[in-house]
């Protein structure tokens, strides 16, 4: 497992909307390798999948596992009609200053 933490200038309902609404994603992900979501899939609930076209031109399904609005959403990354094997997962929490 990969993990990272960041104080963010921001307050956890704005990340979290950043975070939740895949359309948004390739402009601040780290990882360069995400070119667009189409709009409309804002995740909601374990269970939805959105859609990713990474940068090489495939698609990427995204599945749901884990998810408390506001605090947490999990994924799994797969190909398309294919079983995730992998959790992408992120988490809020507001800190003191």
């Amino acid at each position: 497992m990969v993990s990272a933490s960041r104080e963010i200038a921001a307050g956890p309902a704005e990340i979290f909307e950043l975070i939740a609404d895949p359309a948004v994603q390739p402009r601040w992900d780290g990882n360069d390798n995400l070119r667009e979501a189409a709009p409309g899939q804002r995740v909601r609930r374990v269970g939805d999948v959105f859609a990713m076209t990474l940068t090489g031109g495939s698609v990427r399904e995204n599945h749901v596992a884990e998810f408390e609005e506001g605090r947490r959403i999990a994924w799994n990354p797969a190909e398309p009609g294919q079983r995730p094997p992998d959790l992408t997962a992120g988490s809020i929490s507001p800190t003191r200053t």
